[in-house]
């Protein structure tokens, strides 16, 4: 019976995990957004760092960091600073199911100081560190 009960809590674990990367990766459609989110959305996604500075958004969309605050809040419903970590571990994931980088190489591409902090931060958010992501998925 244990030997049965582990293999099933580990199918539905893996079933959880694939619904919150779906639900996270498909849950900010950038079509529907106005113009300036949008653009806001397309930048973050396209510089993956937990370092990304508001002021170099700022400076890219060509709004104040205020502003830009304000209307992505307003409109998307969470603090920008949230997005930007939802986009950067989901990015985390994507890394680490290919299995080509080691951890220490993920976190530093993703700007993160040390591995030692990444994984805390993935295991608080997914419940599992990098390594079981790793071999599980």
């Amino acid at each position: 019976h244990y030997a049965m009960l582990i293999k099933m809590k580990s199918i539905i674990y893996d079933i959880v995990s694939i619904f919150v990367t779906n639900y996270t990766e498909n849950h900010f459609i950038i079509e529907e957004y106005s113009d300036t989110v949008t653009k806001i959305m397309k930048y973050i996604r396209s510089n993956k760092n937990i370092k990304l500075d508001l002021q170099e958004i700022a400076n890219a969309t060509f709004f104040s960091v205020s502003g830009i605050r304000k209307i992505f809040k307003n409109e998307v419903g969470v603090p920008i600073k949230k997005y930007i970590e939802s986009v950067v571990f989901s990015e985390a994931k994507k890394l680490l199911a290919q299995k080509s980088m080691s951890i220490s190489e993920i976190s530093s591409l993703l700007g993160f100081y040390d591995r030692y902090y990444f994984s805390k931060r993935f295991k608080h958010i997914y419940g599992i560190t990098p390594n079981e992501y790793k071999r599980r998925f």
